[in-house]
């Protein structure tokens, strides 16, 4: 046998446990039946024996339908040493408040289903301190307990609805600390949980890689073989009831203090075998009462009985027209091994096994009504025929046929009266509905037949429109045509009572479980009822209901009338929504009455409290950081928060909630890529004669009326101010003769940036009215425009436009940078820098930088693609001075050599190496005869020609990998002459992005050219060139005439999205590492 020792770690929902208190508490305790008068008093009664006192305990709901979540409690119970107790989801047990406060609990975890706001507000109103852990359904319930858990030692899986699995294996779980994962409804797990042990068969959980089955037929077979496979003690052993749970739930504490199993009963037998492993000291304890564990249940643990005999078939009769039941002496020791056959006319007959809960009889069901005939049944265990059975069937027939009503009930609005009949068959099953029990002749002995159909029957006036109320009684006659069987009923008339004679509300429910508050303004609700027709018998039909109610009241906010029920069409349901418009209005939660009104003047009425959901009250505007001027658009920063004092974020609730006005401009709320709300104000011109305007905020929330305004002082438009030289960006010592550098505008980090009025960047790139005049005297250094002409001394950097500082004759020489308005001839700033031209003889050492990682993109160089490209290495040769100091090298050095004159590699199997200018590049290649070659290394050597007209050697390590890249960052680039960026907010001209390759490279590898926006991965090698994948998160996209507009990404990574496109696009890109990046962008 197998014993779960391995240490697991995973998500957990484990048995329940209402303590970890020492085993010594219970260890006189020789009790061998635990009960209380109902599941949450013996909540009581186990917490407060296991605990003379606690700071801490856990509340979770005892309704049938939420037990999941007092399992999934139990190990945060254990952990945080605290009893558990049961209540009603909808409201906090006054007793469990009295019993914990008896123990002097402080804290409280209220987990899953009780965790709604009357339970929480009652423990808050008797002091408690509350913790909520609660999820959107049982799943995600366990999953946000589980985060509390510190250190889960295993794991099991068990069904959506496997309770009674779980319940098998809550001790266990309980005392080592292990925990149970909830699979999803369709058996599914989240990615990455590990199992050792799945719980129930695979129609609850589907299989799960290096996980063990523990199943069986049904949940007292899986009990079996779980106390068989786990590693329990015996001293003392737990008997539940396996159909009501709830006992067996609450007693799996004190198997939890001594490592004992829990006995599964269907309340008279048990299937587990434990009685061998009983000794004479070991101790039975039922859970429940005598009608949830029998004493024969007990016994039965103790010492199995066996029953007199061998298993003998009693009988075998014609149950319904398409199922033969076979009833035996006892209970087979295993049905697998039972085996049916069903022989019409020596054809074997396929049908399907269904056994009762004792396994004591079994259901022969065909997929149609058994053909006329006569039948052989035969059976047998395991090879050995137990009985052969003869049984004979007729086509089915109508065998009766009943009127129900005594009395005829009538509308007093339309004249018709109603009365109720049924129909059985030969084998006394119920066929009103079929078609066979509609086809039933009525003749009513006054009025006229209307219909008779599924239970109903309808009389209206005759011909001669004598109202029914004239006569005092009503007879009438059935029969059935085929069968011939007859009947004659006579009622009284009566229009006292209506077609419905009374209703009764019980309660209101949602079939979805969603919570009735005013957000839900889509959700659904019903209300569970009970109604009697006008002869006192329950009724659920719709025919008789809808015509029984008069009206249906539940005020302005809700609606509520009779509808077909969803589950049966024939019968009635009350149906209860909010109307979404004047929900709204609600300010605080209301109790409402509603009301229904039967034709017979009765009334029931039921008071739902109507919770008000999450909405904005109130939002609060704050100053921007920055200055704002004239025509910009700027974020105002703001705070939104709910009835009860919580933050809101999201869009979508902010911009439906709250309207923004501007006195001077336009405003609008744009979504974040974490999909909270943004405010976006663009503001009007200042006036021409003016230095700044006021400019007034109003945010309005549109439920509540309550208003934040801000009051701003727009600047003066912004204009270029000062020039800065970015100093980090240059090399001040430069080779004579041709060394190079380039100033310009446009890098990720410039070597020049102009600053407005206001001490804020200047975009330089997209306009064209104001420029930056470098200029220089002398024979130290040229200025030249990138392709144009040598020898200059004067060039204008502006938009794109670059200058190439070159290095001349040795000496100093002062580039003066002038910020210049050219529109007025204006100078607005002037900085300098001061280049040194060095002379050959002046450099005495040089350095190489080292190499990153290579990767082996491929073979072939030559033939490779962009992206294989951007995996070739690069490095640069530099120059120093006797001081250190850094020289940017020429080309040429003295006597018009190559400063590089060669370049060689260790290893060049695996690297290819070249060298351009005083630029070193590496390659790792693929070797063509051994392509599955993981790695490399090698050594890459660079001889310099010296200007002591030595050859320098400098030499380093590279080394190689064939890993897949894989991006462990993903950023961004725009475009400065098209695009303006705030953070992950993009605005750009849709003409600009429509066709742009969103990406650096495409699937097949080749380089975007000239996009205006596209995501780059930068990858373990330090290249930003790992694949990544994009995706359309969000989209408001609407074209000229105001239609809306769907974008989409072609195989290429292009956004196709149209020229004239107007709205926000949210773009996120991702890697199989995981990582992401989302930009929302905004299209003018």
């Amino acid at each position: 046998m197998r014993k779960m020792k391995k240490a697991l770690a995973s998500l957990a929902i484990a048995g329940m446990v209402l303590s970890m208190a020492p085993a010594s508490i219970f260890a006189a305790d020789d009790d061998t039946r635990l009960a209380g008068s109902d599941r949450y008093q013996t909540s009581i009664k186990i917490a407060e024996k296991a605990y003379s006192s606690a700071t801490t305990a856990v509340v979770a709901a005892g309704n049938p339908n939420n037990l999941v979540d007092a399992l999934a409690a139990a190990p945060l119970a254990a952990q945080e040493n605290a009893p558990i107790y049961l209540t009603d989801k909808a409201d906090m047990n006054n007793d469990v408040i009295k019993s914990m406060q008896a123990l002097g609990v402080k804290n409280v975890i209220v987990v899953g289903a009780a965790a709604n706001q009357a339970v929480v507000d009652e423990l808050k109103a008797a002091g408690f301190t509350v913790d909520e852990v609660k999820g959107a359904d049982r799943v995600a319930t366990a999953q946000a307990i589980n985060a509390k858990l510190k250190a889960p030692a295993g794991t099991f899986v068990v069904g959506y609805n496997g309770v009674a699995d779980a319940m098998s294996v809550a001790s266990y779980a309980a005392a080592n600390n292990f925990a149970i994962v909830v699979a999803n409804r369709d058996g599914s797990v989240a990615s990455g949980v590990k199992a050792d042990y799945i719980i129930g068969g695979t129609t609850l959980v589907k299989d799960i890689a290096g996980a063990k089955r523990l199943a069986g037929a049904d949940r007292y077979e899986t009990n079996k073989q779980v106390i068989a496979e786990l590693d329990f003690q015996f001293g003392k052993v737990y008997v539940g009831n396996g159909a009501t749970l709830a006992d067996a739930l609450v007693g799996s504490v004190l198997a939890a203090q001594t490592k004992s199993p829990i006995v599964l009963t269907d309340g008279k037998t048990v299937k587990a075998d434990v009685a061998s492993k009983l000794t004479k000291d070991s101790v039975v304890i039922a859970l429940g009462g005598t009608g949830a564990v029998s004493d024969a249940a007990v016994n039965a643990v103790k010492q199995p009985s066996t029953p007199a005999g061998e298993l003998k078939v009693d009988s075998v009769t014609a149950a319904a027209a398409n199922a033969i039941k076979v009833t035996f002496n006892k209970a087979p020791a295993d049905t697998s091994k039972v085996e049916f056959t069903v022989k019409n006319a020596g054809t074997t007959l396929t049908t399907t096994v269904n056994w009762n809960e004792a396994k004591t009889e079994a259901t022969l069901a065909y997929s149609s009504n058994y053909p006329n005939g006569n039948y052989t049944v035969v059976v047998a265990e395991d090879g050995k025929e137990l009985a052969t059975k003869e049984l004979s069937y007729e086509q089915q027939k109508v065998a009766k046929i009943e009127v129900t009503s005594t009395v005829l009930s009538v509308d007093p609005t339309s004249g018709y009266g109603y009365a109720t009949y049924k129909v059985l068959d030969q084998y006394g099953v119920d066929i009103t509905n079929l078609p066979l029990g509609n086809n039933i002749v009525w003749t009513p002995g006054v009025g006229e037949l209307d219909k008779a159909r599924d239970g109903v029957i309808v009389i209206k006036p005759g011909v001669s429109n004598i109202p029914l109320l004239t006569y005092s009684t009503f007879v009438i006659n059935a029969y059935d045509p085929n069968s011939f069987v007859t009947t004659s009923a006579t009622l009284s008339i009566s229009q006292s009572t209506g077609s419905v004679s009374k209703i009764t509300l019980n309660k209101l429910y949602s079939p979805n479980n969603d919570d009735f508050n005013t957000s839900n303004t889509t959700g659904q609700w019903y209300i569970d009822y009970s109604a009697l027709d006008a002869s006192g018998n329950p009724t659920t039909s719709y025919e008789l209901i809808s015509n029984g109610v008069l009206a249906i009241n539940a005020g302005p906010f809700l609606t509520a009338k009779v509808v077909p029920s969803p589950e049966d069409s024939k019968k009635a349901a009350i149906s209860v929504t909010l109307n979404p418009v004047t929900v709204t209005q609600l300010v605080t939660d209301m109790q409402i009455p509603i009301n229904v009104i039967l034709k017979n003047g009765q009334t029931a009425t039921l008071n739902v409290n109507l919770a008000l959901g999450a909405r904005i009250e109130s939002i609060a505007l704050y100053s921007p950081v920055d200055t704002v001027a004239s025509e910009e658009t700027f974020v105002v920063p703001f705070v939104a928060y709910d009835q009860k004092g919580k933050q809101v974020a999201s869009y979508t609730e902010v911009k439906k909630s709250v309207n923004v006005t501007v006195s001077a401009g336009q405003a609008e709320f744009v979504q974040n890529a974490d999909g909270s709300a943004a405010l976006l104000v663009t503001v009007n011109p200042v006036p021409v004669n003016a230095n700044s305007m006021p400019v007034y905020i109003t945010a309005t929330v549109t439920a509540t009326g309550k208003t934040s305004q801000l009051n701003i002082s727009v600047q003066k438009k912004a204009e270029p101010a000062t020039v800065e030289i970015n100093t980090a960006k240059l090399t001040q010592a430069m080779q004579q003769g041709g060394a190079t550098q380039t100033i310009d505008f446009t890098a990720a980090t410039p070597v020049l940036t102009v600053k407005d009025q206001y001490g804020r960047n200047y975009n330089m790139v997209n306009q064209n009215q104001y420029k930056v005049i470098a200029t220089t005297t002398g024979t130290a250094i040229k200025l030249d425009n990138t392709g144009g002409a040598s020898n200059e001394t004067k060039r204008e950097i502006y938009g794109t436009e670059k200058a190439t500082v070159t290095s001349g004759d040795p000496g100093t020489q002062v580039v003066t940078f002038t910020l210049v308005d050219t529109s007025t001839n204006k100078v607005l700033d002037t900085k300098n820098y001061t280049f040194i031209t060095v002379k050959h003889t002046d450099i005495v050492d040089y350095a190489l930088d080292s190499f990153n990682t290579l990767y082996m993109a491929a073979s072939d160089y030559s033939k490779a693609t962009d992206q294989e490209k951007a995996y070739i290495g690069e490095a640069v040769v530099t120059g120093k001075l006797i001081n250190g100091a850094k020289v940017v090298l020429a080309s040429k050095t003295e006597g018009n050599k190559n400063t590089i004159e060669d370049v060689l590699v260790s290893n060049s199997v695996d690297f290819k190496v070249g060298a351009s200018g005083t630029k070193v590049t590496a390659a790792a290649i693929i070797p063509k005869d051994n392509p599955s070659k993981t790695s490399a290394a090698g050594k890459i050597t660079v001889l310099v020609n010296g200007t002591d007209g030595r050859l320098h050697t400098l030499s380093t390590d590279l080394a190689a990998s064939r890993e897949n890249p894989v991006a462990q960052s993903i950023s961004f680039t725009a475009s400065k002459a098209t695009a303006s960026v705030n953070n992950d907010r993009v605005t750009i001209a849709a003409s600009a992005l429509d066709g742009d390759q969103i990406t650096r490279y495409t699937p097949a590898g080749n380089a975007q050219n000239g996009s205006d926006f596209y995501f780059s991965g930068k990858d373990q090698y330090g290249t930003n060139a790992a694949p990544i994948k994009v995706y359309i998160a969000a989209q408001d996209l609407k074209d000229s005439d105001g239609k809306a507009v769907t974008a989409s990404i072609d195989s290429n990574n292009c956004l196709k999205l149209g020229t004239a496109v107007q709205g926000t696009i949210t773009l996120t890109a991702t890697s199989g590492s995981g990582v992401s990046k989302t930009v929302v962008i905004k299209l003018k």
